[in-house]
């Protein structure tokens, strides 16, 4: 009796597959299909580390969180500069890699908030691990050269000129204004009003590195707060490179 209900069930079986067109697929389609949706997680994930590595080693080679100290004014400038396409890419890249981890049984035994959570934590903690160790100035120092260079495109801070904020050299100083040099090569006529407040001192030197929020004004640069800034820490993108860049202007330009 049992052998025969199994007849009928195989029987039931096989004509729903022929009346439905059921095709097999080798368990070789299966492994390369989980292959591929290992790789593109393990892809996903690496750039997500990659970009979110960028936008922390830029803030910290630019220095622009200095900007803050400024206030309101600073704030505004800080924003202006903020590195946002670098950080839609990682976004968009841990999203991708939220919706490949989806198909995986791992989604299915554990909460799933609890395993994008966890993913969250490698992806900043992998991205910190990095800028930490300098990776980023390591490869570009490596591989950043010639004309086909990505990571320099990628690291590069905007040229220090923004509506609200200015970074460069001191190449001249007056009585009630300065001269600078932003990265591009461009000189800038930094003026002081009555309101300027000076974070560390008024007396600025020939080839100072300054930083300062302002608003643009008939092609001068009225500065609300100004102060010299370091650029030690991010000797590579804004210190050495930025020195080498500069003496190559003629004063003129």
């Amino acid at each position: 009796m049992h052998s025969e209900d199994e007849m009928h069930l195989e029987e039931k079986v096989m004509k729903k597959i022929k009346e439905e067109h059921i095709t097999f697929r080798s368990r070789y389609v299966f492994l390369a299909r989980k292959l591929g949706l290992s790789g593109g997680l393990a892809l996903s994930l690496v750039l997500a580390i990659l970009f979110l590595n960028i936008v922390f080693s830029t803030l910290r080679a630019s220095e622009n969180l200095e900007f803050l100290a400024f206030g309101r004014n600073g704030l505004l400038a800080f924003l202006e500069s903020f590195p946002y396409k670098r950080i839609i890419i990682a976004v968009l890249f841990f999203l991708g890699a939220s919706a490949l981890l989806s198909r995986f049984d791992i989604s299915y035994k554990r909460p799933f908030k609890i395993v994008i959570l966890l993913l969250l934590v490698l992806v900043i903690g992998g991205a910190t691990a990095m800028t930490i160790g300098g990776v980023s100035e390591r490869f570009e120092e490596r591989f950043g050269q010639g004309p086909l260079s990505i990571l320099r495109a990628l690291h590069r801070p905007r040229d220090g000129v923004w509506r609200h904020g200015l970074v460069g050299e001191v190449m001249e100083v007056e009585d009630r204004a300065l001269t600078v040099k932003t990265f591009r090569g461009e000189e800038v006529t930094v003026v002081f009003t009555d309101k300027t407040k000076f974070l560390g001192g008024s007396d600025f030197q020939v080839g100072d590195f300054v930083r300062t929020v302002g608003r643009w004004k008939e092609g001068t640069f009225q500065a609300f707060g100004i102060h010299r800034s370091r650029h030690g820490r991010g000797k590579f993108f804004l210190g050495r490179k930025f020195k080498k860049h500069l003496s190559r202007q003629p004063s003129g330009q």
